[in-house]
């Protein structure tokens, strides 16, 4: 029977990248403890040899931003025993670094390997802001990015370990937006654009007015209409109401006669009056008739609750 034990991660091995990562000595209730230092040009994060959490230093004001009270472990693994390994590779940018996991032992079930409290409230107000950053779907983080008190990322076996990517973006607030795009820009494995996520605010077209709306190949020409007859030029199209399905955006065949071609065609046509189209998905919306639930569930879906019934069901039950 796999049981759960802690495990102080940066107790195994830590092989480094490239970048300004150091091993540092330290003097702690009169005993030498070896620390692991990721650097960078805008902060420091210091991890004790014992794998506790020891300091998150903003470089500039030398402020440590650590919540060091009660202490905790700079990561966690959910084993079977205790001679589980996992080997991290970390590389350091100006305003972000980056810890891959490359090797996890068969004892490993799941991995914790950021797990930071911060100091700062996770406000705009703060002079200092950090975040961890998911750089593949198998990673999971605590919030969306941006400002945050805790920076924590996990990943499980039965998605995967090795692979397991995230980056940590830490800066000065009023430079805190600009260290996001560099960590997106320096990632192959995120998508970007150049209207969303840390560059929505220069985009002018964010600032504009949209209307939802279900445009179709015999409406399209009324929603031209009604758009510009109040100065609107953007149309959102919101799924799940027969519009498209949520989880794959099947577009509805009944408003929809061509599959996708019609839906394209739509919104050529809204292109060619200048009008911008979005499209509402909802990510964690999957529609129980898509591949991916019917007629086997994906083991990757979360399950919310799980009901006992209270008798069998036959083949031809309704």
């Amino acid at each position: 029977m796999r049981k759960p034990a802690a495990l102080l991660l940066y107790a195994v091995l830590l092989h480094v990248g490239i970048g300004s990562v150091q091993a540092t000595a330290a003097k702690a209730d009169g005993h030498d403890q070896a620390d692991i230092v990721l650097a960078g040009t805008s902060f420091r994060y210091a991890i004790s040899s014992n794998g506790a959490n020891a300091a998150f230093v903003a470089t500039a004001s030398g402020i440590d931003y650590a919540q060091l009270a009660p202490p905790s472990p700079g990561a966690r693994v959910k084993v079977a025993d205790t001679a589980a390994t996992v080997t991290l590779n970390a590389t350091t940018h100006p305003r972000h670094l980056t810890l891959e996991v490359v090797a996890a032992s068969d004892e490993v079930d799941e991995l914790q390997w950021i797990n930071l409290d911060l100091a700062i409230t996770g406000d705009l107000e703060d002079p200092f802001a950090a975040c961890v950053l998911a750089l593949n779907p198998k990673t999971n983080v605590h919030g969306i990015p941006g400002p945050s008190n805790r920076l924590t990322a996990n990943c499980v076996r039965r998605f995967g370990l090795v692979g397991g990517a995230v980056a940590i973006v830490a800066s000065p607030m009023a430079e805190f937006r600009d260290a996001l795009k560099e960590a997106v820009s320096t990632s192959d494995s995120l998508p970007r654009s150049p209207v969303g996520g840390p560059w929505a605010m220069d985009a002018p077209i964010n600032r504009a007015s949209y209307l939802f709306a279900d445009p179709t190949e015999q409406n399209v020409e009324e929603i031209i209409r009604t758009l510009k007859s109040i100065g609107f030029n953007q149309v959102q199209i919101h799924g799940g109401r027969g519009t498209f399905r949520f989880g794959d955006c099947m577009p509805n065949p009944t408003r929809y006669p061509n599959g996708v071609a019609s839906f394209k065609a739509v919104i050529d046509r809204l292109h060619e009056e200048g009008i911008y189209v979005g499209m509402q998905p909802y990510a964690f919306f999957i529609d129980k008739a898509t591949p991916w639930v019917t007629p086997v569930p994906n083991p990757g879906l979360a399950a919310a609750a799980t009901f006992t019934l209270a008798a069998d069901l036959s083949v031809d039950s309704d």
